[in-house]
């Protein structure tokens, strides 16, 4: 455990660990109180009703060391989060958006059909660039909440 800590210490993205987890107790509530298209609006990405994203690039070269060392914060908390069991992406997205909202991200929604049925999910778009490298498997949603 000890040792753990020592290398999250001298991790970029240990600095912003507590802004992070502020944002996703900040994200958490309002998940449960605010509809999806404003909440994600609110936090600085919102839902991109017309994804056209190219091909996934490496993060580091596209965002940069500092917004690198945000979003590698964001995935250090997400694996760790004890809410959205059945996959953490739109908590991390949102989160990650709210950290990222001065490079004006996108909050992207998709679906996949596959043998255990239809699956959901969320990911970054930065620039037209997707932040999740399994983006392309899935096809995006174009109007989320109408029927």
């Amino acid at each position: 455990m000890l040792s753990r800590l020592l290398r999250l210490r001298r991790d970029p993205a240990a600095r912003h660990l507590v802004p992070v987890v502020c944002t996703a107790v900040a994200v958490e509530v309002a998940l449960r109180l605010v509809a999806l298209p404003r909440l994600a609006a609110a936090v600085g990405a919102p839902v991109c009703l017309n994804p056209e994203a190219g091909e996934h690039v490496d993060t580091a070269v596209l965002l940069g060391p500092a917004d690198s060392a945000r979003l590698r914060a964001v995935q250090i908390l997400m694996r760790r989060w004890p809410f959205g069991a059945r996959g953490p992406c739109l908590r991390h997205a949102l989160v990650a958006g709210r950290l990222l909202r001065h490079r004006q991200p996108h909050l992207v929604l998709g679906a996949m059909r596959d043998e255990r049925g239809a699956t959901a999910h969320a990911w970054l778009l930065v620039d037209g660039v997707a932040l999740d490298a399994d983006a392309e498997r899935w096809t995006p949603l174009l109007r989320p909440g109408v029927a």
